[in-house]
């Protein structure tokens, strides 16, 4: 049994790491998907919603190297996304690619918790370039303390608290 003031120092100091760092005590962990590579890869399942607001499940790989969410041309028009008018160019690795802007909706959660988020993505015009569906730093990143766990095979996400 926990005594009356040991919960009470317990909320104190979390509202001081709160303070400090800026997040949540819940926290998701994310168990890396069984459908990787020969490497371990940070793949996890999310839920994408569709033109109709349905939830989908989805595989995405976290990418901290990417700056936006990048969505492939397959997957738009399977969810029904709608893209900007304006094509633009990006750099990638095998050169330039085409794409256009959007806002999608995603859902994340676990056993204890769930977050819904709006995020900016661009999707790939070009259907030749085999790209999963990558989750960018831009809208994502913003949202957590991510804390990859690469032995576990794991990411846990800490809610950041706006102050």
């Amino acid at each position: 049994m926990i005594k009356h003031r040991n919960v009470k120092a317990l909320q104190e100091f979390h509202s001081y790491l709160k303070g400090i760092f800026g997040y949540s005590k819940m926290a998701i962990t994310l168990k890396y998907s069984k459908k990787q590579t020969k490497y371990k890869e940070p793949i996890v399942s999310i839920k994408i919603k569709d033109r109709y607001g349905k939830l989908i499940d989805f595989d995405a790989l976290i990418d901290s190297g990417a700056d936006t969410s990048v969505i492939p041309k397959y997957l738009a028009k399977a969810l029904g996304v709608e893209e900007s008018e304006a094509e633009e160019m990006t750099k990638v690795l095998g050169g330039k690619m085409r794409f256009r802007r959007t806002t999608i909706d995603i859902a994340i959660d676990d056993t204890q918790d769930k977050q819904t988020l709006k995020i900016p993505a661009i999707v790939l015009q070009d259907d030749t370039f085999d790209v999963p569906f990558l989750l960018g730093r831009k809208g994502f990143f913003d949202n957590f303390h991510i804390t990859f766990r690469q032995n576990e095979e794991e990411i846990q996400l800490s809610k950041v608290i706006q102050q």
